[in-house]
């Protein structure tokens, strides 16, 4: 199925589990964050093979960075923190300029292997790893192969 902002917001209250008293289904930062995923996700994935009974791979990767935008962008109800607790929980507020390469002290060394596709990550992308919905549409763009948008 395409994405709809019907589907997008059965995504919210549904899958995010976001409580009504934190956002209204009329609330304007729905339909925003919803139409800046449509604009930037690559609608070749709208070509990628998906099951009748379920979401599109597309729909997915729309509704996915649709939430990471919510989550960084929507404006707490008064009296509620919701989001600014969301924000706060997965350091959405933090500059990171990088993935760590290695780290260590006087008793412990550490040094993971930083993936190509992270080498190639732009300050949006860096700030979309932050949330798991970010993480997860990052990784249905990327498991799709070059046509994402990173060079």
């Amino acid at each position: 199925m395409d994405p709809t902002i019907a589907g997008f917001t059965a995504f919210i209250f549904g899958i995010m589990g976001v409580p009504s008293v934190a956002l209204p289904a009329t609330a304007p930062v729905i339909q925003w964050s919803y139409d800046f995923a449509l604009d930037w996700v690559n609608q070749d994935l709208q070509n990628a093979p998906s099951q009748t009974t379920s979401w599109s791979i597309y729909a997915r990767a729309v509704y996915n960075l649709a939430a990471d935008t919510l989550i960084n962008w929507a404006p707490d109800q008064s009296g509620q923190t919701y989001f600014a607790d969301l924000r706060k929980q997965f350091g959405c507020n933090s500059f990171v300029a990088g993935v760590i390469q290695s780290s260590g002290d006087e008793g412990t060394n550490e040094s993971l292997v930083v993936p190509e596709a992270f080498k190639e990550l732009t300050i949006a992308n860096l700030g979309n790893l932050k949330t798991p919905y970010g993480r997860n549409y990052l990784g249905i763009a990327q498991s799709t192969g070059t046509i994402w948008g990173l060079s």
